[in-house]
């Protein structure tokens, strides 16, 4: 059996940390040392529970105050977003994503999901009032999506917010997209056909996708 890279563990006991930190110390630059802090978040947030999403944040702080690597650290944010989110510190959540954003505008080649993510937290959170500024980071990181599922959430988000806000010919539209990404059976990618497909579906979000794109042309004034 494969051993287990060092910095891609999915359990976190005082051995693991111990490791981990021993071979941190080893690598032989900053840019290094945040990559493998950053997958090492990833790793423990994906199995999920409330101590290694903790585990994962303390990690992500750790790469943000110390090796804030133009590379890495626009991400570092939006993971940090997502385990806010998960401890259900919803604001906290909106200002990692911001921070995220914030370092993309700076640094245009890196680019990541946060602009959608922000945009579901504000639907999540029925803050209508961030309705202008979730659109706004829409429109300035997104239309390009490459797999079926980013195209599938931007979209949907897009819809949901247009929708409330009575933009109900935007709506229809961003509502159709979304649903027509979401039924793609194949990627982009010509060896990897089943990468970045729809597998997650909100099923009270989707039936109002649904509605939405189904609902007839009477945009309010």
């Amino acid at each position: 059996m494969a051993r287990t890279e060092w910095y891609r563990r999915t359990t976190w006991t005082p051995a693991d940390q111990e490791d981990f930190a021993a071979h941190l110390k080893r690598s032989r630059s900053p840019v290094q040392k945040a990559q493998y802090l950053r997958i090492q978040a990833h790793h423990l947030q994906e199995v999920g529970g409330s101590e290694m999403v903790r585990a994962s944040l303390s990690l992500l702080d750790d790469l943000i105050e110390n090796y804030p690597d133009n590379f890495s650290l626009g991400t570092a944010y939006m993971q940090k977003g997502q385990c806010l989110e998960e401890l259900g510190r919803a604001d906290d959540a909106l200002e990692a994503y911001r921070a995220s954003l914030a370092i993309q505008r700076a640094n245009p080649h890196v680019r990541d999901s946060a602009y959608i993510a922000f945009g579901e937290l504000v639907l999540k959170m029925d803050r209508k009032d961030l309705y202008p500024e979730a659109l706004a980071f829409l429109e300035e990181f997104g239309g390009h999506e490459y797999f079926p599922a980013e195209s599938y959430r931007y979209n949907g988000a897009r819809a949901l917010m247009f929708e409330e806000m009575g933009r109900e010919s935007e709506a229809r539209l961003a509502a159709r997209v979304a649903l027509g990404a979401s039924q793609k059976t194949e990627s982009p990618f010509r060896y990897h056909r089943k990468l970045g497909l729809v597998r997650e579906i909100d099923e009270a979000v989707h039936r109002r996708l649904v509605a939405i794109a189904q609902s007839q042309n009477s945009d309010r004034a």
